[in-house]
Parts: structure tokens; sequence; C-alpha cells
């Protein structure tokens, strides 16, 4: 037994080629030991990997802001944004992303939800924050559900994005 105690797991080798093949051995289930890998690991690949396995909002907006790497950080934010809308096939339940929309309000995400979000509710909630105009007219024009293009429509004020 005391021999064990001196073995780490491949997560924590010193070879970063060997922690990404950790990682993606790692399961759903893992989910804490792939947080502190991406949040962690000294290698940017292995911290993106990790990041892709998960579905956290609150860490990838974490890490998004907060991590030294600027394409790790471009990475979370994408990631965010698309399990923020429902595009990614690992999005959270509705209910957990519009309770983490009431909490966050970056207007680059609000934007992206309010055009690319999978459920209309959810893309009227973002709609209903948002400020540019310009957004304002993209929703006019291409949201599928009416209601959403009108109340985007009516908050217009610019003629010169009308």
């Amino acid at each position: 037994m005391a021999l064990m105690s001196f073995f780490k797991p491949k997560w924590q080798h010193r070879d970063p080629e060997v922690r990404r093949q950790a990682v993606q051995a790692l399961t759903s289930e893992d989910a804490e030991i792939l947080t502190r890998v991406a949040r962690e690991d000294e290698a940017p690949a292995v911290r993106r990997l990790a990041i892709r396995r998960l579905s956290d909002l609150d860490l990838m907006l974490t890490v998004s802001a907060e991590d030294d790497d600027r394409d790790i950080r471009q990475f979370a934010h994408t990631r965010l944004s698309e399990l923020l809308a429902g595009t990614h096939e690992t999005s959270p339940t509705l209910d957990i992303r519009m309770e983490f929309l009431s909490r966050h309000l970056d207007a680059d995400l609000l934007d992206f939800v309010a055009l690319n979000g999978v459920e209309a509710e959810l893309r009227r909630s973002a709609q209903d924050r948002i400020t540019r105009e310009y957004v304002l007219r993209d929703i006019a024009i291409k949201d599928t559900v009416l209601a959403n293009r009108q109340s985007a429509l009516v908050r217009i004020t610019d003629c010169s994005i009308l």
C-alpha cells in the first residue's frame, strides 16, 4: 500500500503528452479532475482538451476571463457561448442556461444567445437585455418567432438602423 503513494495518476504526469492521453481517457464521472486540469495544467493543449470535455458554464466563464493563455481564453469563451445557446450536444438544461443568463450581462454573450439560441424563450430572455440596436435589427430580420422579431423592432430608435 505504501508503494502506491509514490505513483501519481497519469493526468499528473510530467509529460504533457501522457497527461493529454490521460485526459482523453477520463469519463464524465471524472468532471472534478477535468475541472482541475482545465484550470491548472501547465500545457495549454491539455487545458483545451479538458475544457472541450466539460459543460460547466461557470467554469467556462472563469477560464475565459482568467486563463494566462489568450487562445485558451478565447476557446473557453466560444465554448461558453455554444453551451449557453444550447447549440452543443452537451449543453446544460434550459433552466440552468436561463438562470446563468440572468446572472451575467456580458454584451457579447447576450448578443450570441439572442441570435443563436436554440429555444425561442432563451433568445427572448437575452434579447430583452440587449442594448446594441444593430443586434436588435438582426433579430428583427432573422428570428424565427414573430413575437421576438416584433419586440426587437419596437426597441430600435436609430433611424439609420431601421
